[in-house]
């Protein structure tokens, strides 16, 4: 990249806004001047169309108003037209720069890094936390893969329990084991997402009612399997032979099981499997999706970019010193997007001031103008008069301004 150019144009530019900061600014003191000159003159119109009563009460044209407005618009145009211009000019190089710049290897890697921090922050303000911290487990946030091993250590710890179910079904064993593979991957992927819709309760309705169906399914699931086993065990001591689940249950009945310590045992461990589950999903997550999202690029994909920028540096450093050369590219990008943002900012407000100048100096000529032909008037003065002077220039905005932020 050639930065020959903008060492130019900068350099240029410096020169210019230096003599817009002096005291004899020829910009400021033509306007001065030619402000006093129309001050003047607008205390002799106003006396001598006082006199003459004009204009009159009913005219509503505002025909002196708009005389004084273009001609301060006309000075004012005049005067700023190179100002403007050498903003406009810094605007459309640093946007190129700026372009060039996010197309290296370092621009790409920062303005992520610049995305993320913007994220994280408008995640916060809207998630209302006052301190940037996650509610839910940050160890956890990081190590997502450790969420889905632990997750399926709870679908195998399930599988024992309620394997003998899935064989008294008589399915055949490739079915069977499917159907315990689908129960191993299904329950406590589902608990999972019990607790997480259950941490994000106060958020969308949605949640409320996931939660809800999901921990209903759980429940009515451990309850299920306790009784399928129980019935299943119990017709076997009272037939003394291998019965499916369809035939045990016209031997057994059920409501016994309720009674029974075994069925309890086998319900609070699918219940503690479940609960565990749901406890993890819960604490595994931020309440609040956006908040998570935005938490774990600004900590983690964040903080891998600034390693991986890092390591380009270096690359980049050996390479140049290998070169015999002092400044890195990236700095040199660095500096002219700075010094390009701040001379377009410092043009900005001198344009804003000048133009916050010009909107007084008419308002006070017009003022002017008023006073003296009311002081020599004898009718009535135009409605219009009371209604206020509006300015006539309209000022830059604060949102114009441009800055290098990445």
């Amino acid at each position: 990249m050639d930065f020959i150019p903008y060492q130019q144009l900068t350099n240029a530019k410096e020169e210019e806004i230096r003599r817009l900061k002096a005291a004899n600014n020829p910009d400021v003191l033509s306007l001065k001047e030619f402000h006093s000159k129309l001050l003047e003159q607008a205390e002799k119109d106003g006396e001598a169309d006082g006199k003459l009563n004009k204009p009159s009460a009913n005219d509503d044209t505002r025909g002196y108003e708009k005389e004084i407005e273009g001609a301060y618009t006309g000075k004012y145009n005049e005067l700023m037209l190179q100002e403007q211009g050498s903003m406009q000019t810094l605007r459309d190089e640093f946007n190129a720069l700026l372009r060039y710049f996010t197309g290296t290897p370092e621009g790409i890697i920062r303005k992520r890094i610049y995305e993320y921090e913007q994220q994280f922050e408008n995640a916060r303000i809207e998630a209302s936390r006052a301190v940037p911290q996650t509610d839910g487990n940050g160890y956890f946030l990081k190590h997502t893969w450790l969420i889905y091993l632990i997750v399926g250590l709870l679908g195998v710890l399930e599988l024992p329990l309620n394997n003998t179910v899935f064989k008294a079904f008589k399915i055949g064993r490739g079915d069977t084991a499917l159907v315990a593979l689908l129960l191993v991957i299904i329950i406590p992927i589902s608990a999972h997402f019990t607790g997480l819709f259950l941490k994000r309760w106060n958020g969308k309705t949605h949640n409320k009612i996931w939660s809800i169906i999901l921990a209903t399914l759980l429940v009515s699931f451990a309850v299920a399997m306790s009784l399928f086993r129980y019935v299943y065990f119990e017709s076997i001591n009272l037939q003394g032979t291998y019965l499916n689940l369809a035939e045990a249950f016209k031997h057994v009945k059920v409501a016994g099981a309720f009674s029974h310590p075994e069925f309890w045992v086998v319900l609070f461990f699918n219940i503690l499997l479940i609960l565990i589950g749901i406890i993890l999903g819960f604490n595994a997550h931020d309440s609040d999706s956006n908040f998570e999202t935005a938490y774990k690029n600004f900590h983690f994909k964040r903080a891998n970019d600034f390693v991986e920028l890092e390591s380009i540096r270096r690359a980049k450093k050996k390479e140049a010193d290998l070169k015999g050369k002092t400044i890195l590219e990236e700095e040199q990008y660095n500096h002219y997007l700075k010094l390009l943002s701040r001379q377009h900012n410092e043009l900005h407000d001198f344009i804003k001031r000048f133009g916050q100048t010009v909107n007084e100096n008419y308002i006070q000529t017009i003022s002017k103008y008023k006073g003296a032909n009311q002081n020599n008037r004898t009718d009535p003065d135009p409605a219009y008069w009371h209604n206020g002077i509006e300015p006539i220039i309209d000022l830059p905005v604060e949102d114009e301004k441009i800055q290098f932020l990445y």
